[in-house]
């Protein structure tokens, strides 16, 4: 684009932040970088936020454009450049919860710390940059250490736009990338905030590395997934962030946990999209993203293979019993396609930090489903409840257990199987969530096929609930019962998957 363009388009942007009145709830600052050649600082769009200042630049060549494509960025040499946005009492008390984006354009290796976009203080201190050689992430340092999330290796260091942010609250760390969860881990507890500057480029007038930046911004609450998703997009901007996003009608019912498995990024983890922040992470192989398997509430809608022997998930923070289960009802709903006939763990929830079963969601080398409820959570013992009706290969199935009080249920493809099972105790204690295996560190019974949609939710879902998440239908009051075997089978044709 021709610099007298870009010009305009940076006068329209700063016309536009001036209009925009009141910055977006929790927006605590954001500097644009859209002030362009001959400046030698940078406006901060939130009213009596600090500005940033040029260190080491040159105001005439150091200004580019922008990761849009509009509008400018700074483009830092690795050598000395860096920028000061400063700070004040209200950035200073940023630390928990926290939200912090930047765009970045990079080929640089790094290595521990060289700063993207921080407020380096000693301890505490939060840091958008390299953890260590080739990894991008995002760093919390509390009296008790760091907690450091990496990217995978050299993901972003392409010489391209990449949207990186880090979010901190609810008890969680994530590091997004491009709109997706890259790394998550449990928030070690709450902190102080600092007094250092805030910066670009370098944390202590030391340590640089060749970039170029946008858009740095930081809220005093922890973005959703969605949220960071419109960023990356580039379908708002800090400024324009709508106060709520449209909700899938698995939203609607309020789910405690709800994993779409959207994600393409190799290496990189899940996002939780129930507002608890449950996010996982990801195993390094044995993951195939991206695959099509239209819903209908979204016909782009993708899920996950995983091979049978590495492939996994795994939340990083451990699932609270206050968000789940209890009062003792509970319900957890998925889409299945097993590759062959096996016992593969879908779904295990395990006591944290042990291998030992809560709950669990299973497929039978005999074509049954297991749905196991155990209390207290252990190797053996508990309720087994295994269904009559038998799973077929390479076909999309929808599966829902349900414990109604001390009624324990299973719906494969929409409809009641006839074995029940009965226990009355209650989960209680944090549960880690594994995907794909039998635990988050159990490396046994791998999964071997396709998942996507797994939600969980701490009530019993309803048969009509259940009946319309699977095919979009409100049934008629009683006749669930009457759904005849031609009509399932002409809607698993429906779902039918490709390998």
């Amino acid at each position: 684009m021709e610099r007298g363009r870009v010009g305009q388009v940076a006068m329209l942007v700063a016309l536009g932040l001036a209009l925009a009145g009141a910055a977006q709830a929790g927006l605590v600052s954001y500097w644009p970088l859209d002030d362009g050649p001959g400046s030698a600082t940078a406006q901060n769009a939130v009213a009596g936020m600090p500005n940033a200042t040029l260190t080491n630049m040159d105001p005439n060549t150091d200004w580019v454009v922008g990761q849009n494509g509009t509008g400018y960025a700074l483009d830092l040499d690795g050598a000395n450049d860096w920028v000061d946005c400063g700070t004040n009492a209200t950035l200073n008390a940023v630390n928990n919860p926290l939200t912090a984006s930047v765009w970045v354009k990079t080929t640089a290796p790094g290595d521990w710390f060289r700063c993207i976009f921080a407020k380096f203080g000693g301890t505490p201190f939060w840091g958008l940059g390299w953890m260590v050689n080739s990894r991008l992430g995002f760093v919390v340092r509390g009296t008790g250490g760091d907690t450091r999330l990496s990217a995978p290796q050299l993901w972003g260091l392409d010489g391209q736009w990449h949207s990186l942010v880090g979010v901190r609250g609810n008890g969680k760390i994530t590091l997004f990338g491009d709109g997706q969860v890259l790394a998550t881990a449990a928030d070690p507890g709450t902190l102080a905030g600092n007094t250092a500057t805030v910066r670009l480029g370098s944390h202590n007038a030391s340590q640089y590395a060749a970039q170029t930046i946008d858009d740095p911004a930081i809220w005093d609450e922890p973005l959703g997934p969605q949220a960071v998703q419109a960023l990356a997009a580039n379908t708002a901007t800090p400024l324009t962030l709508p106060a709520s996003f449209s909700k899938n009608p698995i939203q609607e019912a309020n789910p405690a946990a709800y994993w779409r498995l959207e994600e393409t990024i190799a290496g990189g983890g899940m996002a939780d999209l129930s507002g608890n922040d449950y996010h996982g992470n990801g195993s390094a192989t044995g993951l195939t993203k991206g695959i099509a398997h239209p819903l209908f509430y979204d016909p782009d809608n993708r899920a996950m293979a995983f091979n049978g022997s590495t492939g996994f998930l795994a939340t990083g923070a451990p699932i609270l019993t206050a968000d789940f289960a209890g009062d003792g009802s509970y319900s957890i709903e998925l889409w299945f396609n097993a590759a062959a006939l096996q016992q593969g763990d879908l779904l295990a929830l395990t006591a944290t930090g042990t291998n030992n079963h809560g709950i669990l969601l299973e497929t039978e080398a005999d074509g049954r489903i297991r749905f196991l409820h155990r209390v207290p959570a252990g190797a053996a013992g508990g309720t087994d409840l295994y269904s009559s009706q038998l799973y077929t290969t390479d076909e999309w199935h929808y599966l829902a257990a349900v414990k109604d009080g001390s009624q324990m249920k299973l719906y494969i493809d929409g409809i009641l199987d006839p074995n029940t099972a009965t226990d009355a105790t209650t989960v209680s204690g944090a549960l880690d969530a594994a995907i794909g295996r039998a635990g988050k560190n159990n490396s046994a019974l791998y999964f071997n096929g396709m998942l996507d949609e797994i939600a969980l939710y701490d009530r019993a879902l309803t048969e009509g609930e259940i009946y319309l998440h699977f095919t979009g239908t409100i049934p008629e009051p009683g006749t669930l019962s009457l759904v005849g075997l031609g009509v399932l089978a002409l809607l698993r044709r429906r779902r039918r998957g490709q390998r």
